[in-house]
């Protein structure tokens, strides 16, 4: 394992799949200053030819065993199809290698364990690529909520839906509901003990296509997940509310990422309860590219030899999360309890 004590170290990476998420790594990597893209790693002959005229810099190989074997490297990014995760996470932080793999972690509870105490035990960094955890909108809406502006937390409520890419290994749960559970443990810092789901499938998709969540607490707050496939609008909207202030996170809308509702239901001297209807506020975020900020941190964890935010242990939690809400799908929908 390299030593990245001296700020000027340069960290060596290995871009581990070139499909969808491993373009958008690699360039990233090219770009940040203290990253050397050291190489690309895909077994198709068309990806390899695409990712040696964008990035010429880097050794191509067909497998991660022959990038190890011919290349210096200290990190490795594994963004390959979800159920390769964990052999190839596993090999790579048995190489000693800092890792990050693209979400989510594992498809089961036990390996995401077993990588997470496998990197603890080798003093190495595992990152999972929550990417919105990231972005200024949440880590706005994060300081709001753990800083008390919204008051007592009532309820979360999500859509992530779109004509989205079928997934062959997992469904829509581990697809994109995995966004929006690490966007509500990052902004209340809280986890949930049971929840329920539905889910349905399409004529010609072997896992759910299209599937409902619902997450209880030890208290009032919950929260409600919606996320699809199938949909022919593409929606990215999320609202957390408390009992002072709401906040709505419509990522399709650049400009309005964020809208600050300053309302809320209050009970009168009569014990009646009425709206209290305020100012609607727009922040201004921050205009940076949450992978960006992401590798950076990434960086930053390997420096100072600590957690990053998106850790093995917070996958582990979400990964609970998901393997329940499965399991809940396939028993129409029972509440089922959520053991990490």
């Amino acid at each position: 394992m390299s030593e990245l004590d001296n700020p000027k170290k340069i960290l060596k990476v290995v871009v581990l799949g070139y499909g969808y998420w491993g373009p958008h790594m690699a360039r990233n990597i090219s770009q940040l200053k203290n990253f050397e893209l050291a190489a690309i790693v895909d077994f198709s002959d068309s990806r390899k030819m695409v990712a040696a005229e964008k990035h010429p810099e880097a050794s191509i190989f067909n497998s991660l065993e022959d990038a190890l074997r011919s290349v210096a490297c200290d990190a490795v990014i594994v963004a390959t199809p979800s159920h390769t995760h964990f052999q190839l996470a596993k090999a790579a932080l048995m190489a000693g290698l800092h890792v990050i793999v693209e979400k989510p972690l594992t498809t089961n509870l036990d390996e995401a364990r077993e990588l997470t105490d496998l990197a603890n035990s080798r003093d190495l960094i595992l990152l999972v690529d929550h990417t919105y955890v990231y972005s200024p909108a949440v880590e706005v809406m994060r300081e709001m909520v753990l800083g008390g502006e919204l008051g007592d937390l009532v309820y979360f409520d999500s859509t992530r839906v779109n004509l989205g890419l079928f997934q062959p290994d997992v469904s829509v749960l581990w697809d994109l509901a995995v966004h929006d559970l690490a966007i509500l443990q990052r902004i209340t810092g809280r986890v949930p003990n049971r929840v329920s789901a539905a889910g349905g499938l399409h004529q010609r998709a072997k896992y759910e296509a299209a599937s409902f969540l619902t997450l209880y607490y030890d208290d009032m707050f919950f929260a409600h997940i919606n996320v699809s496939w199938l949909s022919p609008m593409k929606i990215r909207r999320t609202t957390i509310s408390g009992t002072r202030k709401t906040i709505l996170f419509d990522d399709m809308m650049p400009d309005e990422r964020l809208r600050i509702y300053d309302a809320g239901v209050e009970q009168n001297d009569s014990a009646l309860l009425q709206y209290r209807l305020g100012d609607i506020s727009i922040p201004k975020l921050e205009n940076s590219e949450a992978l960006r900020t992401e590798l950076i941190h990434f960086y930053e964890s390997i420096s100072a030899k600590s957690q990053p935010i998106s850790s093995g242990q917070a996958a582990i939690e979400i990964i609970a999360t998901l393997q329940a809400a499965q399991e809940s799908m396939e028993s129409d929908s029972r509440v089922i309890e959520i053991i990490f």
